[in-house]
């Protein structure tokens, strides 16, 4: 008999997606379409200059890539290390977020979020490299890890680059994955459920 997971309630081809992103054995590792257009690579104070990466700016806003489906829930995150090492929300579906941005108390200040397609959107506002990593369990209880740009691939001051794929509900952790850049602070649940509600994203108008 086929166990039942939170993914029965979804509509078919949500339902389906999901299946076919995490089909595989072990520790899956979220298949998220991870965007930036990346351009020559640039040095930076802890990362060699080959595992750089640079994006153009972009509206965190805009229309879905060609084929995709549009996103749910739009999340802009600035990682940050100028005055304090964090992982801050900002805005959600275009709406401002409020955090104390004090990462001492980032454990008792989850980001709250809706089930869906999720695209994260991140901006290195420190002057260090920076990446993000998402971790949580699939609906059958295996572990996940997801990393953009990649796990080897860090961004460099003042650049943006992004990650979408479908969430459902449960509790992730983000974080930074660069050295110790995580236990100087750079973490925060998240808590994805179908108790939180925000207006639906004002996407541009056209594909990506």
């Amino acid at each position: 008999m086929k166990a039942k997971t939170k993914l029965d309630g979804w509509p078919a081809r949500r339902r389906a997606s999901v299946l076919r992103l995490f089909g595989a054995a072990g520790v899956v590792a979220l298949a998220l379409s991870c965007t930036g257009a990346a351009q020559a690579p640039v040095q930076e104070v802890n990362a060699p200059p080959d595992s750089m990466v640079t994006a153009t700016p972009f509206d965190p806003l805009h229309a879905p890539r060609t084929g995709a489906q549009p996103p749910d829930v739009v999340v802009e995150i600035d990682l940050e290390n100028r005055y304090d090492f964090d992982l801050i929300p900002t805005r959600v579906n275009g709406a401002p977020v409020e955090f104390n941005r004090d990462h001492r108390d980032n454990a008792d200040e989850p980001l709250r979020i809706p089930p869906g397609i999720v695209r994260f959107v991140l901006t290195n506002t420190g002057n260090i490299s920076h990446n993000f990593r998402l971790k949580g369990v699939t609906p059958d209880g295996r572990p996940f890890s997801a990393t953009t740009p990649a796990v080897d691939k860090f961004m460099g001051g003042d650049v943006m680059w992004e990650m979408e794929g479908p969430l459902w509900e449960g509790e992730y952790l983000m974080l930074c994955n660069v050295t110790n850049h995580d236990f100087r602070g750079m973490q925060r649940p998240l808590i994805v459920t179908a108790d939180v509600r925000y207006p639906p994203p004002p996407l541009k108008n056209g594909a990506g």
